[in-house]
């Protein structure tokens, strides 16, 4: 997206005027031009994070890459009606693609912090079969990173750019703005009740696939709000009102994170078990067992705080967490 801010309006005729030479037409309307500017912003986040991503030296940029894409596709979600859907799913197929593709190196990165993190509170053997795991998880992420780099080509930039541009096209004309601004609000109001209610099963239930399902709806919910500044700004009332809602998301989402993040580690020192077992490996085997309830004793505190967050805190009403 080559130009910085808002495209200049068409010159129009007044009909209260016949026969007058053309004027001026004027800026275009408020909502359109804080949403153009507001996803503008966001696409060149999304052109820094796959520059950090390409330099293959940052070991931030992985994660930094996905959460842009993910608030970029929440943005297009809840700005569809202005946009029109079939171009903001073309543009949200193409975040997804490279969202993904940068998961891998973000996965490996935080199953080896957390290792590391592990082997200090085990026994000397253990200790050194979860080293070893988080070194063999070390010559992963090397092989990812350019996986990851190639994934953040500039080819790949250029036609999310491209289709974002001719999404932005539709916003010229003020016509249906007011439906527009009802129906940003009506799906961010969906993506609450969603999460509320994958929410409350994941939390009753623990398991972990209820949980990660949980966590995606939560991300949306969050980046939703976001986009609703948008509608004032980020400086009016609504805006105040938003606040406990974001701050909500933003500790479910911690939360949520952790659960993941250790179900996923759990998941990679079960199968190294296996592979261990397999070759007659007993004592490694063994060994590396031990780290397994050091992760299930990880897990209680962020369900625990979940448990508090769902209980404790009266749900957000909807027309203060809109707006």
């Amino acid at each position: 997206m080559k130009r910085t801010g808002s495209r200049p309006a068409p010159a129009h005729r007044r009909d209260d005027a016949p026969g007058s030479t053309p004027v001026a037409a004027a800026p275009r309307f408020a909502l359109a031009q804080r949403v153009t500017a507001d996803l503008e912003r966001q696409q060149a986040d999304l052109v820094a994070a796959a520059r950090r991503v390409r330099s293959e030296d940052d070991r931030e940029a992985a994660h930094h890459l996905r959460v842009v894409c993910r608030r970029l596709a929440s943005a297009l979600d809840v700005w569809a009606g202005l946009l029109g859907t079939d171009r903001t799913r073309r543009v949200q197929k193409r975040l997804r693609r490279l969202r993904r593709a940068a998961g891998p190196l973000r996965d490996t990165e935080v199953q080896r912090e957390l290792l590391m993190r592990i082997a200090a509170s085990l026994p000397h053997y253990s200790r050194l079969a979860v080293e070893d795991l988080a070194r063999r998880i070390e010559m992963q992420m090397l092989r990812r990173i350019g996986r990851a780099a190639r994934a953040a080509r500039k080819a790949r930039l250029a036609k999310i750019d491209r289709a974002l541009d001719r999404s932005l096209r539709s916003l010229e004309h003020p016509a249906g703005a007011t439906v527009a601004r009802a129906n940003a609000i009506a799906r961010v109001r969906e993506m609450e009740q969603s999460a509320r209610g994958a929410l409350a099963s994941a939390v009753r239930d623990r398991q972990d696939d209820a949980l990660h399902a949980a966590r995606i709806a939560v991300k949306r919910w969050r980046y939703g709000l976001e986009s609703l500044r948008a509608l004032d700004g980020g400086g009016g009332v609504a805006t105040v009102r938003r606040a406990p809602a974001l701050a909500e998301t933003r500790s479910l989402q911690r939360g949520l994170g952790r659960l993941h993040d250790l179900a996923e580690l759990r998941e990679v020192i079960e199968k190294r078990i296996r592979q261990l077992l397999a070759r007659e490996r007993r004592a490694e085997a063994e060994a590396l067992q031990e780290a397994l309830p050091v992760v299930e004793a990880e897990r209680e505190r962020p369900l625990a705080e979940l448990q508090g967050l769902l209980t404790t805190r009266s749900p957000v009403s909807r027309r203060r967490a809109a707006g």
